[in-house]
């Protein structure tokens, strides 16, 4: 996978520079000369090994899936599309996955809710995928940044497949994961030859997606502990976009105009680095993969006690109004 994005990178840089396909800096962007974008092409290269020896038909599906997003890339890269119109095809994305059974449909006793209604299940599922995409699509700002981070991330998901016996998927994240190695011995510097674009940040944010919902289908007898560490592997991405919208809002700007806000930005302005900035990002996301899941195991005996408090509840609530007393009103 790294050979196959690394070498394929070239050819890319080389037909985008022919055709004067360059991202060209302006008063928002970091850089300051015509950059070659879409570097996400050569990932999806250097992914496509996985693929090779057989698939089944779910992988296919993942497959196809994989190339629709780099497709809207693509075009996000060539023609800048609306914020409008790129959340449409998230979301278009986000109701293919559960139409595949890729969904959240049960929240493992949290709370004391279990099983989710489809109607439930179908909008958190939509949800969750767009703004997962969005949130790996923002944080690709600085060099290395998020290539780095999914690489990381890639790597745990991989064994966390493998440690389930999900052996085409920890496949397919081993082979992300090295793919992604390709593409930053040319983004990972000071000055990158080329950037991964939007048609590498959505199929990455995609896979980040696909891969969580994965994890959260498993029926694993450690199923807590893998959704701990999804949360963990999440965490930084989803913490800051999350920060930054609600700033945009109390400031009485659209949630999805561009700014200079982002962890990642402040963090440059600091280091006056973005090898130095993405590394620090880079150590925050893996103690976040470390300590989160042990954080939240320290708190599962609470959320078993609120989830059997909240059971309780609702029996008594059937009693008094002729529910059958399982919770099933609420969802």
């Amino acid at each position: 996978g790294a050979l196959i994005s690394y070498a394929s990178i070239f050819g890319v840089i080389k037909l985008l520079k022919l055709h004067s396909l360059m991202d060209k800096p302006d008063d928002r962007k970091i850089h300051i000369v015509p950059t070659p974008s879409m570097g996400g092409i050569g990932v999806f290269l250097g992914i496509i090994p996985a693929w090779a020896l057989g698939a089944s038909s779910e992988m296919i599906i993942v497959l196809v899936l994989f190339s629709l997003l780099l497709l809207i890339g693509v075009l996000d890269d060539l023609k800048d599309l609306s914020a409008y119109l790129r959340l449409s095809l998230q979301v278009c994305i986000g109701v293919a996955l559960f139409i595949f059974d890729f969904k959240i449909d049960s929240l493992h006793g949290i709370f004391g809710v279990t099983e989710l209604s489809s109607t439930i299940s179908f909008i958190i599922t939509v949800f969750f995928t767009v703004g997962i995409i969005n949130a790996f699509n923002l944080i690709d700002g600085i060099n290395g940044l998020a290539g780095g981070i999914v690489a990381i991330n890639s790597f745990v998901f991989g064994t966390i497949f493998y440690l389930n016996a999900e052996l085409e998927y920890a496949t397919l994240s081993f082979v992300l994961g090295s793919s992604l190695f390709g593409i930053l011995l040319h983004n990972f510097r000071k000055k990158a030859n080329i950037f991964l674009g939007d048609s590498g940040s959505l199929v990455l944010g995609g896979a980040m997606a696909i891969f969580s919902l994965k994890v959260f289908g498993l029926e694993s007898s450690n199923q807590i502990l893998n959704i701990n560490l999804v949360i963990g592997i999440l965490l930084i991405p989803v913490l800051d976009v999350v920060r930054v919208v609600i700033v945009r809002l109390l400031n009485g700007r659209k949630p999805f105009d561009a700014d200079n806000n982002h962890i990642h930005h402040k963090l440059l302005k600091i280091t006056k680095s973005h090898l130095k900035a993405s590394l620090i990002i880079h150590s925050i996301t893996l103690v976040s993969v470390l300590i989160v899941p042990l954080l939240l195991k320290n708190n599962e005996k609470t959320l078993a006690k609120t989830g059997k408090g909240y059971s309780a509840y609702q029996a008594r609530c059937g009693a008094c109004h002729g529910s059958d007393g399982k919770g099933n009103d609420a969802f």
